[in-house]
């Protein structure tokens, strides 16, 4: 029952340490410092960490790692961590996981090409390409969420696409008129007489 409870208990671990966040993975900095404090140290756990930090080298050590190597409780390396840090003999560094490679310019969940809005993309592309392009039916209909049919892109909306791609669109509020402070005082006083 012992060894069943271990294997679970293996296993849950393991899981929880994929899981977690990723963590930070401490390195020396000043050897010389290190060795010398480690010398100070001898026969105290302090010491045994900072060989341990010294033995892993480039690849640096974690505090879970350090913590199971030494027998000792993660929290409690905590404030030796921080005053080695504090001192410049230590450095932590976030430990990143590899991230799969995007094509440049890609973001988020990229829209079907038969979606309103991939539809709308490629009218604009091709608006873009060719100012003169005239969109046949195939071109702007465009299939509805959840497989409930198919639906064509309304004038108003291709015209908007056409100009936007054209650069003929303006956003905004349409400009005012500039006037003289003196202008407005003598509109308002008609106003005011009248």
């Amino acid at each position: 029952m012992g060894n069943l409870v271990n294997l679970i208990r293996g296993m849950v671990q393991e899981e929880l340490s994929e899981m977690a966040a990723p963590s930070f993975s401490m390195k020396i900095l000043d050897k010389d410092k290190a060795e010398r404090l480690k010398k100070l140290h001898s026969g105290h756990w302090v010491g045994e960490l900072i060989d341990l930090i010294i033995k892993s080298g480039e690849n640096g050590v974690t505090r879970g790692e350090a913590a199971d190597a030494l027998s000792i409780n993660p929290m409690k390396l905590n404030d030796e961590i921080k005053a080695l840090q504090d001192n410049n003999i230590i450095s932590r560094s976030r430990l990143t996981p590899e991230k799969p490679e995007k094509e440049p310019g890609q973001r988020g969940r990229k829209s079907s090409d038969t979606s309103r809005e991939g539809i709308v993309r490629i009218l604009f592309q091709k608006f873009k390409d060719n100012p003169d392009f005239e969109p046949t039916d195939d071109d702007i209909t465009y299939a509805l969420p959840k497989g409930l049919g198919t639906e064509k892109l309304s004038p108003e909306l291709l015209a908007k696409v056409k100009a936007k791609a054209l650069g003929l669109s303006k956003r905004g509020r349409p400009k005012m008129q500039k006037e003289s402070l003196y202008e407005i005082y003598l509109r308002l006083q008609n106003l005011n007489n009248g």
